[in-house]
């Protein structure tokens, strides 16, 4: 593909053009994000490079920065999009379920078959190594990055349909996700770090998760019944 074929179109081409062009910048964006998932999945995020994608996508690696100023930008695009698939994956899960309590464990439920039947995408996001040595741009991806705010949403929507149905209001529901989020991910790290191992049961260990969530949205402690909040 040359790189001609990639430039940004211009104002002066009439809409119906400009909006081909728009769509198909979009496509091959796309194209250059599986690639990247693909070298990750091979070499890990050092396999990653600007120039590694150029090589796979056989263009230079200036047409890959029209796309992507640099890699940290790339790998937060990469991030987001697995998250945007996580939360379409845990939205279908409940969008058959009516009580409460039922769509909280379907979104746990979800949200662990995601992970576990995706190693390779928890592995790049949870265990290896930060965007970059300070690690800011790993902070300014979960500050701003609307992937992980959507699934966060999710999850806090159903907790407080839950908390409301027992008549509970929330003196800081963020803190109870952020705990909920906490948990599961320490769950995720036992089920894949340890798959196979005789001690392990995942359907135990699942049942357990099932019974911490529900106690969690029935009895967090930063929670104070109705009638005596503030």
């Amino acid at each position: 593909m040359s790189d001609k074929a990639e430039s940004p179109s211009t104002d002066s081409k009439p809409p119906a053009s400009r909006r081909r062009g728009e769509a198909a910048k979009a496509l091959f964006r796309e194209e250059l994000v599986r690639i990247a998932l693909e070298l990750f999945n091979r070499e890990g995020s050092k396999g990653v490079s600007i120039r590694a994608i150029a090589s796979a996508a056989g263009i230079s690696p200036m047409a890959v920065y029209r796309y992507f100023p640099n890699r940290m930008t790339l790998l937060s695009q990469l991030w987001d999009d697995v998250f945007h698939e996580l939360a379409a994956f845990m939205e279908e899960a409940v969008s058959a379920r009516s009580r409460p309590e039922d769509r909280l464990l379907a979104v746990l439920d979800a949200h662990v078959a995601y992970w576990t039947t995706r190693p390779e995408q928890f592995r790049m996001i949870y265990v290896e190594p930060a965007l970059d040595p300070e690690g800011e741009s790993e902070l300014d991806f979960w500050r701003t990055a609307p992937g992980p705010a959507r699934v966060r949403g999710l999850m806090g929507s159903l907790l407080m349909d839950c908390w409301h149905s027992r008549s509970i209001q929330g003196a800081d529901p963020a803190a109870a996700i952020e705990q909920l989020s906490i948990y599961l991910r320490g769950l995720l790290h036992t089920l894949l770090s340890t798959a196979g191992s005789d001690w392990l049961q995942p359907e135990r260990a699942l049942q357990g998760a099932r019974s911490v969530v529900l106690a969690l949205a029935a009895h967090h402690p930063s929670l104070q019944p109705a009638d005596t909040v503030a």
